[in-house]
């Protein structure tokens, strides 16, 4: 069952924490970051807002990829209330929708890892 709109960001909120405390490079990845080295969420947060802005520019969502890119640009507060506030975005419905799948699908793929049998795969 969809979440209303207004537990959206609240969600998305838990969701990233939840990825941030499975991410940990394993002894051995190959993203050349190091051996067992836990993601800062500044890093989990960079990762996600880099992936985000040319997949929006690529796609010709101009105003999703301007949103993007003001939050890379403010890189102020934190990224749990910002997810927060998703609710209240100054975005069509189409394009907060839009946002709000993208980042459940990579943070839901991400938080898995910490369930049992789960496997980082940091590539």
């Amino acid at each position: 069952m969809p979440l209303p709109n207004s537990d959206r960001g609240a969600a998305l909120a838990d969701l990233f924490r939840d990825a941030l405390a499975a991410g940990i490079h394993p002894p051995g990845c190959g993203c050349g970051v190091g051996f067992a080295q836990a993601i800062t969420s500044a890093a989990l947060e960079a990762d996600l807002l880099d992936y985000l802005y040319p997949h929006y520019e690529k796609s010709n969502a101009r105003e999703l990829a301007a949103f993007v890119q003001a939050r890379i640009d403010a890189g102020t507060g934190g990224f749990t209330s910002w997810l927060r506030a998703l609710d209240n975005a100054a975005l069509s419905e189409t394009d907060i929708t839009r946002l709000f799948d993208d980042l459940t699908r990579v943070l839901e793929s991400m938080a898995q890892v910490a369930q049992p049998g789960g496997r980082f795969a940091c590539t």
